[in-house]
């Protein structure tokens, strides 16, 4: 009887300390922060952010997912990650969970491409050079694309595009950071592909 119960309680206390068993059919992320993998729950999306990448002499050429056309620019070194936490931001203020990767089954996914993001040169209210961005955001379902937006936007001054004013207006009366006109266009394309999903 006690050797009973001792091998219990040993199962038991290694079960909870090993945790349980998790699906592996699910995708799974590693929390960084923790050290814990986090398992994806069914309607929850993956999410993959990457830099086109840059062969010099050709500016301007097709997307590999849409073949829409591209024109190089600038991309900030760090433009992945933020633009990868302004996703995380906009899905889960939208009530849905997200975990890196995509595409190993047939669970849709974002994939965004970014081939410009550029920060002004200047201050907020004189720049020698605007903030510009430029990216695609692909719905993907496997490897097929569903939905696509494009986002190619440089801050113009109102001298250019005078019917913007409330636009320059809403941006606070100067000019803004790319971090911001990059956050418009994931918001916007967050907008457009879970809100009006394809059909």
């Amino acid at each position: 009887m006690v050797m009973v119960r001792t091998s219990f309680l040993l199962g038991f206390l290694l079960f909870v300390l090993a945790g349980a068993p998790s699906s592996s059919a699910e995708p799974a992320d590693m929390d960084t922060t923790t050290g814990t993998t986090i398992v994806a729950k069914e309607q929850d999306m993956g999410i993959i952010v990457e830099r086109a990448e840059d062969k010099g002499a050709d500016r301007i050429r097709k997307c590999r997912y849409c073949e829409k056309l591209i024109s190089m620019g600038i991309v900030h070194s760090d433009a992945e990650n933020r633009v990868e936490g302004m996703l995380k931001n906009g899905l889960l203020k939208r009530g849905i969970g997200c975990y890196k990767g995509g595409g190993k089954d047939n669970r849709p996914y974002i994939e965004v491409l970014i081939y410009r993001y550029r920060e002004r040169q200047g201050g907020k209210f004189a720049v020698t050079e605007p903030a510009g961005a430029g990216f695609h955001v692909h719905l993907m379902e496997g490897k097929t694309l569903k939905k696509v937006f494009v986002f190619d936007k440089d801050q113009e001054p109102l001298s250019k595009n005078p019917l913007g004013v409330a636009e320059f207006v809403e941006r606070g009366a100067g000019w803004v950071r790319v971090d911001q006109l990059a956050g418009e266009g994931i918001e916007a394309a967050l907008q457009d592909i879970i809100e009006n999903p394809p059909q």
